[in-house]
């Protein structure tokens, strides 16, 4: 459960094109978009994210700021309209991202598709990592819990806006400031999370 808590500070922040690209253009499904990724989100990244683009684009995008890298420059009509309108986007930490991870069930059926009839999970994560937490039965149950689903009808509204992600995430970001540090034996605290650091040798004895 605290992967799935922790991997909620994606409702803040952006993410390069290139990282996403793959799920937009290259995948199994209609179009060569991942089948997991809503259609209609997909084609708001697309508008973003041209092949080879340098562009960020939000990884929670809802607010009003859903210009291409904040130049102001709306992608096409509707857009605004499709993103959303507060004046917070991709910047204000709340369940958004589990509500919008979670997305629905659905029923491709497209003929002669060959996905035709395979239920996927209209998912408007950003990354694949965000899909995939709800490709498990568990791990539904978990997106939909720190999306409200589960908060009784006599909570208050505070409770219904943003709980139980805000306590569960108090407890998760809690547990993992005990981890130990990795460093030994055998791992390491990475200068930059997408590679190992740089061994180097030691300077000479007397350098």
């Amino acid at each position: 459960m605290d992967m799935v808590v922790l991997s909620g500070a994606h409702t803040i922040g952006k993410v390069k094109c290139s990282v996403i690209e793959s799920s937009l253009y290259n995948s199994s499904g209609p179009c060569g978009v991942d089948p997991t990724l809503d259609p209609t989100y997909a084609m708001e990244l697309k508008a973003q994210c041209p092949v080879g683009s340098s562009n960020l684009v939000y990884l929670d995008p809802t607010g009003g700021d859903t210009s291409v890298n904040g130049s102001g420059t709306v992608p096409y009509p509707g857009h605004r309209r499709l993103l959303g309108t507060r004046p917070s986007a991709g910047n204000t930490v709340d369940k958004s991202y589990f509500v919008r991870v979670g997305g629905k069930n659905v029923q491709t059926t497209r003929a002669g598709s060959p996905n035709q009839n395979l239920k996927v999970r209209n998912s408007k994560g950003t990354l694949k990592s965000d899909r995939n937490l709800v490709s498990t039965q568990s791990g539904k149950a978990f997106v939909n819990r720190e999306a409200g689903n589960s908060v009784g009808r006599r909570a208050s509204a505070a409770d219904k806006e943003n709980q139980p992600f805000f306590h569960d995430l108090v407890k998760s970001m809690e547990k993992l400031s005990t981890l130990e540090d990795p460093s030994s034996p055998g791992g390491e605290i990475r200068c930059n999370c997408r590679t190992r650091n740089v061994q180097t040798a030691p300077p000479p004895v007397g350098y």
